[in-house]
């Protein structure tokens, strides 16, 4: 996707889609980078946008709401239907119970808007969702979204949920009665040669019905993809036992917690590259708010000890270990670096005939101390270490240990100051292998130009 093409597409995007409005802040943050012209008022759209939740949202949190609310509410009305669940959304994430009296006028008598409400609120924490939706069926005044309230929670029932509502019971005395749930699990897939990988996490949400999130990520770009989607129970039992015997794809199970640092990881990248993550990612954080982690490093380390590590020097053998197990070559030849310098070669030898006479010339070796030099930049180093940390766990899972701490050698040297890429027998074995690739693959083809000819 172009520039031009990512403007457009974030333009349609804030007209027609449903987001957070400090998400609309992150998005003008892009457009006030570009240069490109935007469509007439969007901007201000945006700006407006923000400033009214915040003055929602600065009102709810300071228990001013009851004597501004009217304005407020006013300044509310008058946006789009897409803009007003934004902003109920974001207050509801932001301020939680206390946005009650906001939200109760907000909905007023609006049915539709109610449901949307009511439906976001049952993705949160049994207590949480309880106490909101009992506490808007005895706010509203409007006997039609009493009604409709109903309704939502006769579906929740039959789905294993139950909530009575009364208005001659007490509020301590509401029941919420759900089946005793299992624990939420989660998968992820290994990281291939471009630094993707999938993370499944199964969450249930009621006696019959799990929630799934599938997380498409990249250790340089971020979050890639976010899909969330409702499930019976023995949908995602055989959900699980298809990812987990995909002979394409290799998946294994990792703890909840690990999987809320990777995709807080991938987050943080995203939003460091100047772009928006799904709004699904609302789902994920209501859900998953208890899995959170503060830790700094990646989970490998509570398994392997830096002092582990640090007894023995990266040595050949780390390599052949590493080399043996998992080709990783293609961790160079998948890059559009490396494209980049097939092309060159190709470039060079599209009319050669004979390739020992390339080779032994030396200009081969040209392009590949170069390519030493120039592949292993700042950020590409950073983020090797990181996927090798995450090889390293998959590896000490599968019970590889050795290669583990082959993976782990590679990326304490990466770490080192000064660490020189011409230096690294890790660096250099990579690049190698590469090139070995390209030169047989020009060989190969050379063969077959020779053998054209003699047809």
């Amino acid at each position: 996707m172009t520039g031009i093409d990512h403007i457009n597409f974030l333009q349609k995007f804030v007209k027609n889609e449903v987001f957070l409005p400090k998400t609309g802040i992150k998005i003008l943050d892009v457009f006030n980078k570009s240069d490109l012209i935007l469509d007439d008022g969007i901007a201000r759209s945006l700006l407006d946008l923000e400033s009214l939740t915040q003055r929602i949202k600065h009102s709810v949190l300071t228990g001013e709401f009851d004597n501004e609310g009217e304005d407020l509410i006013q300044d509310y009305i008058k946006k789009s239907e897409n803009e007003k669940e934004g902003i109920i959304l974001e207050v509801i994430e932001d301020t939680g119970f206390q946005a009650l009296n906001f939200i109760i006028k907000a909905i007023g008598n609006d049915v539709v808007a109610a449901e949307k409400v009511i439906k976001f609120l049952v993705s949160f924490d049994a207590d949480d969702s309880i106490k909101f939706i009992e506490s808007i069926y005895k706010g509203t005044v409007s006997k039609d979204v009493q009604k409709s309230i109903k309704r939502i929670i006769h579906s929740l029932k039959q789905k294993g949920i139950n909530i009575i509502l009364g208005s001659d019971k007490k509020e301590e005395e509401s029941v919420f009665k759900k089946a005793e749930l299992a624990d939420a699990s989660a998968y992820s897939s290994i990281i291939d040669a471009e630094g993707h990988r999938f993370i499944f996490v199964l969450k249930p949400v009621t006696a019959h019905e799990n929630k799934v999130f599938n997380f498409l990520l990249n250790d340089i770009e971020g979050i890639k993809e976010i899909e969330v989607m409702t499930t019976a129970r023995s949908e995602a039992n055989k959900l699980i036992k298809k990812i987990l015997s995909d002979e394409k794809t290799e998946f294994y199970k990792i703890p909840v917690e690990y999987a809320s640092f990777i995709i807080d990881e991938a987050r943080r990248l995203t939003e460091n590259n100047g772009r928006i993550v799904s709004v699904n990612i609302a789902q994920w954080d209501s859900l998953f708010a208890y899995a959170k982690t503060e830790r700094h490093q990646a989970f490998i380390y509570d398994l392997i000890s830096r002092d582990r590590i640090a007894e023995k020097e990266l040595s050949d053998d780390d390599i052949k270990c590493l080399l043996n197990k998992k080709d990783i070559t293609f961790w160079f030849l998948a890059s559009d670096y490396a494209k980049e310098q097939w092309v060159k070669i190709t470039e060079v030898l599209k009319d050669e005939k004979d390739p020992a006479k390339f080779i032994k010339e030396g200009r081969i070796e040209k392009i590949q101390e170069a390519s030493l030099r120039a592949f292993f930049d700042a950020v590409k180093i950073k983020t090797f270490i990181r996927r090798l940390e995450e090889v390293a766990y998959y590896y000490y899972q599968k019970g590889y240990k050795d290669i583990a701490l082959s993976a782990l050698r590679v990326a304490e040297s990466f770490s080192r100051p000064g660490m020189k890429p011409e230096q690294n027998i890790f660096c250099k074995d990579l690049i190698t292998s590469g090139f070995d690739f390209f030169i047989n693959a020009y060989v190969e083809k050379v063969k077959r130009r020779a053998e054209q000819t003699k047809g």
